[in-house]
């Protein structure tokens, strides 16, 4: 038997097909998402802003009190609160609240957003 061409009409409509699985798949997955989220539950930019309420954008130690249950919250909406209980999620965390520290320019990226939070 030879083996199957790239270009053949077989090939083609079986990479259709798994194409169609893959789009399925994920909007099933994004359904299932949605339905994780109550009606009236506080959307992920008002639950940042509720953890940054009272912080001063100036004081560097509120400013790095407030990065990590920030980061917590931004990661868990990402990956589901089962994510919670696994030591990869806390390395994750790590790795970004490392990822968000002031830069060498002095600008630091939490801060700016700190900033755009509170302009809105």
């Amino acid at each position: 038997m030879d083996p199957l061409k790239p270009s053949s009409p077989l090939s083609v409509a079986l990479r259709g097909l798994r194409r169609v699985r893959a789009d399925a798949a994920n909007s099933q997955r994004a359904t299932e998402q949605a339905a994780l989220v109550p009606m009236g539950a506080p959307s992920l930019r008002d639950r940042i802003i509720e953890l940054v309420a009272g912080v001063d954008a100036t004081d560097p130690d509120a400013v790095r009190r407030a990065r990590k249950p920030v980061i917590n919250a931004i990661l868990l909406n990402e990956f589901g609160e089962a994510a919670k209980g696994d030591p990869r999620f806390d390395e994750m965390v790590a790795a970004v609240e490392a990822a968000l520290v002031p830069r060498a320019d002095g600008t630091d990226p939490f801060v700016q957003m700190l900033r755009a939070l509170d302009k809105k």
